[in-house]
């Protein structure tokens, strides 16, 4: 069996991207190689965004399961990266953005690790994802003092730790990508000194600032105002930047274009020179890396002008053709960007000889943006994003031939290491959900989220999108509550434009889907919640 696993996760790839409203075959020759080498099918993912997603990926679990995602894949039984490494293979793992170490653990069972993000990125997203929520119920009383700043001290402590860590980061990084220089490492060891040794000023600190503010003060003891009026000037300067650019970019994108994004992120091209850097260091036999790319997901705002330009390179051929970038204008060129890549990326292990016997599987975790035709509003609720455009995303396998597609039953995110394991032929652990591609799928699919930021499912409503081949089913629960919210016949409306909640011949429908909801005896969340309170 092959020796070397490539799995490439293009966060944000919409399965609509290669079919047959996709960009022209012509235009992603990489993709399209792969595609006609191997097998490519449309799978579900059981998470809307990035944090929900990666869970089903990695373990075969549902994302609110063990505890939920606020601490990603800490708490989950396994990995399937750690069943590789007992195998016998030597694990790789490059991260684009802020998935690794303790507020995700994503990189379990990692032999070598590898994140280019935004340093910043990884206070930010614990303040914003986490942190807040959990103030708010500090400040409601429903956490107790001592257990609140314990447990803060804690978290936000081994946050401060991992961004100084310069074992996970790359020298040959532009600034903010790299390992970072001795000034900020002063500042966030003066954070984590004062965090120990009085968390309550850290906290004051905290909400005292918007969460964007908040690295301007990092190391500082008090908000000063000279510093505070220096951050609100810029931060208001970026963001009536950003509103100029997204208006003017309005008709050719999704979301508009911001100049300003929250966060930098790194580029194909730099992930995929630095994964080669990585694993031309051991002559292993056997090797397995997770390759993570965010330019298509940050195609509107990569934070750097210089990575706009290199898609807008890519512009010309469209516009002889009459293109109308259906997905918008920057995020398909992000794609013809990230094939280039892909390629260049090939041709570069065939020239180290470390080509052979190696097998490529590319899949999305959750899709991107909304249907131009969709109302706003229909996708203002972050947890209904359950649509095409969000949860119908690719995987591709190649290249291969004695792998058959299933065409019975739907398959998900957890299917993407279900797969791998069934090729490898590795026994998977008794906690994985996951089905191959290769075998049966299921009648339905879970999709499941608390909505944004913080994971509590017992003080924040449920999302549920139920999909199966002929209705999509979207209901929320709170309170020991099912509530039916949206429903959409498949067959006859493929865009997922009309919605039939409010006709009572569908009721039937409703209540199988429902009910399968509540009998998946598997699912530990649903054992937890649902099972005895409906």
């Amino acid at each position: 069996m092959n020796k070397n696993i490539f799995l490439i996760c293009i966060d944000g790839w919409r399965y609509d991207s290669i079919d047959r409203s996709g960009i022209p075959k012509k235009s992603i020759p990489n993709i399209t190689k792969l595609i006609n080498d191997g097998i490519k099918k449309k799978i579900i993912s059981n998470g809307i965004f990035t944090q929900v997603a990666f869970p089903t990926v990695l373990t075969q679990t549902y994302p609110l399961d063990y505890d939920g995602h606020n601490f990603g894949i800490k708490n989950r039984p396994r990995s399937f990266i750690e069943l590789l490494k007992k195998d016998g293979y030597e694990t790789n793992f490059i991260a684009a953005a802020h998935i690794t170490g303790p507020l995700r653990y994503y990189e379990r069972g990692s032999d070598n690790i590898l994140n280019l993000c935004d340093h910043k990125s990884f206070i930010e997203m614990y303040l914003r994802q986490y942190l807040d929520h959990e103030i708010k119920l500090f400040l409601k009383k429903k956490i107790k003092k001592n257990k609140f700043l314990e447990k803060f001290k804690e978290t936000y402590g081994d946050i401060l730790d991992y961004a100084m860590n310069d074992n996970i980061r790359s020298g040959s990084m532009p600034k903010n990508l790299g390992k970072i220089n001795k000034n900020l490492k002063k500042k966030l060891s003066r954070e984590k000194e004062i965090l120990y040794k009085d968390p309550e000023l850290i906290l004051k600190k905290i909400t005292a600032v918007p969460t964007n503010f908040y690295f301007y003060f990092i190391g500082e003891k008090l908000i000063q105002k000279n510093l505070f009026l220096k951050a609100k000037i810029f931060e208001s300067f970026k963001s009536k930047i950003n509103k100029i650019t997204t208006a003017i970019s309005t008709n050719i994108s999704i979301r508009g274009y911001k100049f300003f994004p929250n966060y930098s992120v790194p580029s194909a091209e730099e992930i995929f020179k630095n994964t080669l850097e990585i694993i031309k260091k051991r002559k292993t036999k056997k090797k397995f890396t997770f390759i993570h790319l965010m330019d298509a997901h940050h195609s509107e705002g990569p934070g750097r002008i210089s990575q706009t330009i290199k898609f807008l390179k890519f512009l010309p051929r469209f516009l002889k053709n009459n293109y109308n970038f259906p997905r918008g204008l920057f995020y398909d060129l992000a794609l013809i960007y990230i094939d280039q890549e892909i390629g260049k990326f090939i041709k570069k292990l065939k020239k180290e000889r470390l080509y052979r016997d190696s097998i490529f599987i590319l899949f999305g975790d959750h899709g991107f943006g909304r249907d131009l035709n969709r109302d706003k509003h229909m996708v203002s609720e972050l947890g209904l994003r359950g649509y095409y455009e969000h949860i119908n995303v690719p995987i591709v396998v190649s290249p291969i031939k004695n792998l058959k597609l299933s065409k019975e039953g739907l398959h998900d995110t957890m299917s993407v290491s279900a797969t791998i394991l069934d090729l490898l032929k590795i026994r998977k652990h008794h906690s994985f959900l996951g089905k191959s591609v290769s075998k049966k799928g299921n009648s339905f699919i879970i999709t499941e989220s608390t909505s944004g930021g913080n994971c509590d499912i017992l003080n924040k409503k449920i999302f549920f999108i139920i999909t199966g081949t002929r209705y999509k089913l979207m209901v929320s629960y709170f309170k020991k509550k099912i509530e039916p919210l949206r429903l959409y016949d498949l067959l006859n409306d493929p865009r997922e434009m009309n919605n039939l909640i409010n006709i009572k011949s569908f009721n039937k429908e409703i209540n199988i889907m429902i009910n399968y909801l509540k009998k998946k005896e598997k699912h530990f969340l649903i054992n937890f919640i649902l099972k005895l309170n409906i």
